[in-house]
């Protein structure tokens, strides 16, 4: 849910017959006080639901947590930082150093007392995170092993405490040291072996272990053109992948999901293939997975497993939710079939036919209903669901609960290999399960088998956190139209927008037909903004219009 702040912009709209509704705009549109992203799929988020700003907020670690806050895109980490995982300059590689309060992450080496700004996602791993900032390039920071940071590692176990750009492409320390920084990037994903950033023109970059190219460093994941055979690719005759709108990743298997809902994956593990035919345990180069899990708008990915959103007839997600089917293994309840079910290369329903954002983690799974609730599956360590009853692992849904009743209120949420954290309405967050390394942020490292509020980052003014999953990604033009009727000008944006921030009807300079016209209200449906007129606009009337940004 964005707030509206608008640039000051002119467009034309010439009203077409009663029955046309295209119109043409003689200028793209700035909204907002920052840049915005273009995403791969346009009109479409990258997680393929209204939460997209949300989810990409928050993310889980196996033993760390990180989260955007406040408008000016701050991030915030906290728990085990044995590798440098938290961004703030300090590591210990023996494993002992871990903070149980959020810690600012820090701009750079070279910034060290400056705060990282601009973040618009994050991503963390086992021994790594990455951040994805509104300039669309990648920082990353933490383990260096395997160019784990897309940058060159000189030894197995080198840190990097301080987040440093992601390179566009390299294979060695010399061509890492000409290389410009990575950029066009509208979305990244990490796992412990490697991290991979979406390009907006639909391709995928990755580096680390498995990663879909030659090597190890930075670059294109390549489709292969010798046959199917896994450790059989010449990866220098293929070309990039492409059409790709979203990414996810766990241990060493990556998949990205593609325009036309077909998907395509790379890696160690084929159960997350789900297709039976390829009797290898690995493949080094992309692979279609069965036709079973196409049509998914967004899709969570655990170690062994996956499970993908899907869309109710014509109802769009974000409008009534979508139903969650799983495929992969089903050691733990994974893909919430009963416990004697073995691994499945289908996509079977799961019985939640209402979400709007799916996140998984090692074996478990979580699903945002559209309601705000939470329903979870699979292993439930440490009671890390917070739920009635501390299963070892459940094999159907169960809700989130706090004080015996289902949690509600829940904007977005991450799950992590024992842990679980929820970003909620009011900008805190709340977290349950182990806290061994202070990853549930509550200032313990007392593990929680209910949830529990993450508190303020020290300097904060005491109390808990807030402020999380602020939106600073401005929302972006797209069309503009007279309604059917000529009662309306109506604008459409890129995602669903706020109506708790509307500009005043002063602020607009309305022309029909030569005349000045006044705007009789502005109100705010979905993606769109309605300007409503005093009178109908005539079939073929010439209409101008122009905003001032009354914050500048």
């Amino acid at each position: 849910m964005f707030h509206i702040h608008f640039k000051k912009f002119r467009f034309s709209i010439l009203r077409a017959g009663l029955a046309g509704l295209l119109l043409a705009a003689t200028c793209v549109v700035s909204v907002g006080t920052q840049s915005s992203v273009v995403k791969a799929d346009a009109g479409e988020a990258p997680y393929g639901t209204a939460t997209q700003a949300y989810e990409a907020a928050i993310s889980l670690g196996d033993s760390h947590t990180c989260v955007i806050v406040n408008g000016v895109g701050n991030l915030l980490c906290w728990g085990i930082n044995s590798y440098g995982q938290l961004g703030n300059g300090q590591s210990n590689i023996s494993g002992t150093l871990v903070s149980n309060t959020p810690t600012y992450v820090m701009e750079s080496s070279a910034a060290p007392t400056t705060r990282l700004s601009g973040v618009i996602a994050v991503a963390a791993a086992s021994n790594h995170t990455c951040a994805l900032l509104s300039s669309g390039k990648v920082k990353c920071w933490g383990l260096i092993s395997s160019n784990l940071l897309g940058r060159y590692a000189t030894y197995q176990f080198a840190t990097q405490a301080y987040p440093e750009f992601v390179k566009s492409e390299f294979t060695d320390a010399a061509s890492l040291a000409a290389s410009a920084d990575l950029t066009n990037v509208v979305a990244i994903a990490t796992a412990t072996y490697a991290s991979c950033a979406l390009i907006n023109d639909g391709t995928v970059k990755c580096w680390g272990e498995a990663v879909g190219h030659e090597g190890n460093g930075v670059g294109y994941v390549t489709q292969c053109t010798t046959p199917d055979t896994a450790g059989s690719c010449d990866f220098t005759t293929g070309l990039p992948i492409s059409g790709i709108k979203q990414i996810n990743m766990a241990g060493q298997t990556s998949c990205g999901l593609k325009t036309d809902g077909s998907m395509l994956c790379w890696g160690a593990d084929n159960s997350m293939f789900a297709n039976s035919s390829y009797t290898s345990s690995n493949s080094p180069y992309p692979k279609n997975a069965g036709s079973s899990v196409n049509g998914a708008k967004a899709f969570g990915t655990a170690q062994y497993s996956q499970c993908g959103l899907y869309q109710n007839g014509a109802s769009s997600i974000a409008s009534v939710g979508g139903t969650v089917k799983c495929w992969g293994a089903n050691n733990s309840g994974e893909i919430a079939q009963p416990g004697t079910t073995p691994s499945s290369y289908t996509a079977n329903s799961i019985g939640i036919t209402n979400a709007i954002a799916v996140a998984g983690h090692e074996r478990s799974y979580c699903a945002l209903i559209i309601d705000g609730t939470v329903k979870c599956w699979g292993g439930n360590t440490a009671n890390m669901f917070s739920a009635a009853t501390g299963n070892a692992a459940f094999y159907s849904p169960t809700a989130m609960l706090t004080g015996g009743n289902p949690v509600t209120g829940v904007k977005a949420l991450s799950v992590g290999t024992s842990h679980v954290c929820l970003i909620m309405g009011s900008g805190a967050v709340r977290c349950s399960g182990s806290n061994g390394q202070g990853q549930l942020g509550d200032g313990t490292v007392t593990a929680r088998a209910t949830l529990t509020d993450v508190v303020a980052p020290v300097g904060g003014g005491g109390g808990s956190l807030t402020g999380a999953g602020a939106d600073n990604v401005a929302p972006v033009f797209s069309s503009s139209a007279v309604s059917s009727d000529g009662s309306k000008v109506v604008l459409t944006y890129n995602e669903p927008l706020s109506s708790s921030e509307l500009p005043s009807t002063s602020s607009f300079t309305l022309k029909i037909g030569g005349a000045v016209t006044t705007i009789a209200s502005i109100s705010v449906s979905g993606s769109t903004i309605e300007l409503n007129l005093p009178r109908r606009i005539n079939s073929s009337t010439a209409v101008l219009m122009s905003y001032a940004d009354p914050t500048n």
